[in-house]
């Protein structure tokens, strides 16, 4: 205001009204400050997680999904045999069962080289040392993040609208037979609401897709939940690795809500890890 009133006596006219200036709040700060863009991830870094996704998707995913449904068998099996309530499971023997199972049921050939050798640990952590003992829960993570990655490249998709993906987000055009997922994005209007759109994608990441959809619904089966894939998030809470560690017993209806993007960043930072993505500086992108 000052610089305003004084502008008579000043050589470069200071011609800005305050009223102007502060009329939003902001705007002198806004004017004044340069804009933070998100920097870009450098090519080689990319490509790398691509490729590291597809190979992933390819070579593991149908094998998880066989081996989760060949651990819950085994699951209800060793229960039925034990003749055991499902209350006394939770309550004694749930962690026994699971890590029985997990010595009785079969590693398919495809996933040796993951080198899975418990369900879970007693505190999942991250180190380089994953690649001589990762755990179920382990695996599911990297799955995850092998899809969130392909799913974000192909789509272009925000963290939102991938979140809130449902299971039955892949679908095949009727009109020219193509592939496409379906997202939810903002209105352009100034409604709160979001809308369907429909973007396409390769056949084959819709196939990788339908691949996924389906682990995803052997983790419900596992824990007693049956809903309709339309009602269900791809990417849900049933993914989180304290709730793969979780015994089948447990009830509630947290898988209602879309993974949280803590377990998702902590996911893609273990692949990243896992896929020995090119360093810059000595760090991960």
């Amino acid at each position: 205001e000052a610089l305003h009133t004084a502008r008579p006596a000043q050589r470069y006219k200071f011609s800005h009204s305050p009223m102007a200036l502060f009329s939003s709040g902001r705007t002198i700060f806004e004017n004044m400050l340069e804009s933070e863009k998100t920097p870009l991830m450098p090519v080689s870094v990319a490509m790398h997680a691509l490729s590291s996704a597809l190979q992933f998707a390819r070579v593991y995913g149908p094998a998880l999904v066989d081996f989760i449904s060949d651990l819950h068998k085994t699951e209800l099996d060793q229960a039925k045999a034990l003749s055991m309530a499902d209350s006394t499971m939770q309550a004694t023997y749930a962690k026994k069962n699971q890590e029985l199972a997990f010595r009785n049921t079969p590693i398919p050939a495809a996933l040796k080289p993951l080198n899975i050798t418990s369900w879970s640990f007693e505190k999942e952590t991250y180190p380089l040392v994953w690649k001589n003992n990762l755990s179920v829960s382990n695996a599911v993570s990297l799955y995850t993040a092998a899809i969130w990655i392909l799913l974000a490249s192909f789509s272009a998709g925000r963290a939102t609208s991938l979140r809130s993906l449902k299971r039955d987000c892949f679908r095949q055009s009727p009109i020219d037979n193509l592939y496409d997922i379906v997202q939810r994005v903002p209105k352009t209007s100034e409604r709160f609401d979001l809308e369907e759109i429909h973007r396409p994608i390769p056949d084959l990441i819709h196939d990788y897709g339908l691949e996924f959809a389906a682990f995803v619904c052997e983790l419900e089966a596992r824990r007693g939940f049956i809903a309709d894939d339309s009602e269900s998030y791809l990417f849900g809470r049933i993914l989180a690795e304290h709730a793969v560690r979780a015994n089948r017993y447990l009830k509630g209806d947290f898988y209602k809500v879309p993974l949280g993007l803590d377990s998702i960043t902590n996911a893609i930072d273990l692949f990243q890890d896992w896929s020995e993505s090119p360093l810059i500086d000595a760090k991960r992108w």
